[in-house]
């Protein structure tokens, strides 16, 4: 089979470089980019070709990545975008699946070096074709051994979900710190800064085609995905409503879009019944975004509506239980004074200082979306 570099490779080089402190630079269309391709299609008009990248995201065995190199594509590699969270469950179908027969004939992975990168995108940080990212790796590559054969083969993740998200901490420090006066001419931007991991895959060895050297990977399968807590390097900048959405979302200075309340997810609406209704509304959110009241509205035919205010810890996604709080307590949104925040309630205000100290100890936050 006639194998051509990618044209999409080339940008990768281009933009792939390294820069001071082991960052790198990468740009990507798409979820999934790589240094090579088989019949690579033009990303300026939007083509994509037969054998990219993006086939490995598909789930689809049918179609495959196939490098595009000279040889076996020993070096070659692809990452993907895994976006704000670690996938539990890691899989590869191995080979190009489409048939045994396929199989076969074309090359397939002995082993493969597989890496963890924690990526930053800055509004601004486009190209015509797709979106920059400044990256560094988490931890060491991890060299692992496929089978020759025809299924969905699971494959450890580098670094463990807990140590990767106490060292993406530390690379945002670190980012900050390294891209700061960039950071700076992009204030003036609405959207956040944007925090994606990605996976590496290098091709190390390979069990030869019978009758070509292309050497193939149908899929890689993540599931179970783990979301990221929002840690303490995290600014909170906004709390909001969606409109039509039934929810409450916030964002930070590198992520957007988390949820802090999906009404359809409570357990309170999962329970209405005999033509009763549920609303949500965000009524007050405190000076430092770490406190949201969120008040639950029922309705029923004949009857008045019923409401009643729910306070919200936004840096966990979780709401407070009324074991701290008391129960059935009215609650008139956030109050600063002396440095101190205080949630007004019908019982006089209360130290949101002292109930983060109680949530701590006794800890008894309840599921935000339970």
């Amino acid at each position: 089979m006639k194998k051509i570099l990618s044209l999409f490779a080339i940008l990768v080089f281009l933009s792939g470089f390294s820069l001071q402190d082991d960052w790198i630079e990468l740009l990507f269309v798409g979820k999934a980019i790589c240094s090579s391709e088989l019949e690579p299609g033009n990303p300026f008009e939007g083509e994509l070709g037969p054998y990219g990248a993006h086939n490995l995201l598909d789930d689809d065995p049918a179609t495959a990545w196939v490098e595009g190199v000279k040889g076996y594509g020993k070096g070659e590699y692809f990452h993907i975008d895994l976006g704000y969270a670690l996938p539990e469950k890691l899989e590869i179908r191995n080979g190009y699946q489409k048939s045994e027969t396929v199989f076969k004939k074309n090359s397939r992975v002995k082993s493969i070096k597989v890496t963890l990168f924690v990526g930053f995108h800055m509004p601004g940080h486009v190209t015509e074709i797709g979106d920059g990212y400044y990256a560094k790796q988490i931890g060491s590559e991890n060299l692992v051994v496929l089978r020759d054969a025809m299924v969905a083969q699971s494959i450890p993740l580098p670094v463990d979900p807990e140590t990767a998200f106490k060292e993406r901490v530390n690379l945002t420090r670190d980012f900050r710190m390294r891209f700061r006066e960039r950071l700076d001419d992009v204030k003036e931007y609405e959207t956040p800064m944007e925090l994606h991991y990605f996976l590496k895959f290098e091709i190390a060895d390979v069990y030869p085609g019978s009758s070509w050297d292309d050497t193939c990977i149908s899929d890689i399968l993540c599931s179970d995905m783990i979301t990221d807590p929002v840690s303490s390097d995290e600014i909170i900048r906004k709390i909001y409503e969606p409109e039509g959405n039934d929810m409450v979302l916030f964002n930070t200075d590198i992520r957007s879009g988390i949820v802090l309340v999906n009404m359809r997810e409570l357990k309170e609406y999962k329970e209405t019944s005999g033509g009763a209704k549920m609303a949500i509304a965000l009524m007050d959110a405190s000076s430092d975004n770490e406190w949201a009241q969120v008040d639950y509205m029922f309705s029923a035919p004949g009857s008045r509506v019923e409401e009643y205010p729910v306070l919200y810890h936004i840096r966990t996604g979780r709401r407070v239980d009324e074991d701290i709080l008391g129960k059935g307590i009215a609650m008139y949104g956030f109050s600063d004074k002396d440095g101190i925040i205080w949630l007004e309630t019908d019982i006089g205000p209360i130290d949101l200082n002292a109930v983060k100290l109680k949530i701590k100890e006794q800890q008894l936050l309840s599921p935000a979306n339970k």
